[in-house]
């Protein structure tokens, strides 16, 4: 991933390793950010997390990982003000037709810079980045 994607407000390389196909089975460490970090998903309150009402619907939705994706299973994960981590277990190895289906909706938007701050899936080689 080259800085000039993050416009060298964060200076780091990819973190991918080279040659591995990420749609192979596996375990996968996975964080999630807000657009500009804003606190979305809650507060830290006396060292606990508290959901806000999108929080909630945040891991309602994390929860439904696995009902909804066949190959997948969740392991630890956790929601924070502004981001949510999660480990992902892709249990068999994803073919590129289920890659390609799930960037094929009619309102996705080229590139991956959403003005509405949705989320798509884009196949690019054999991995599946956000």
């Amino acid at each position: 991933m080259p800085t000039s994607l993050f416009k060298e407000n964060f200076r780091i390389e990819s973190t991918r390793l080279q040659g591995w196909d990420y749609s192979r089975a596996g375990w996968y460490f996975v964080t999630i950010c807000t657009r500009d970090h804003v606190h979305f998903f809650g507060e830290v309150v006396n060292g606990e997390m508290q959901l806000s009402p999108i929080g909630e619907i945040v891991t309602e939705e994390w929860q439904k990982t696995p009902q909804v994706r066949s190959k997948v299973e969740l392991d630890t994960w956790t929601v924070m003000p502004n981001h949510l981590h999660g480990i992902v277990v892709i249990t068999h190895q994803i073919s590129k037709p289920d890659a390609v289906e799930i960037s094929q909706r009619a309102d996705a938007p080229e590139g991956r810079d959403d003005p509405a701050g949705r989320l798509y899936v884009v196949p690019t080689g054999n991995a599946l980045t956000c």
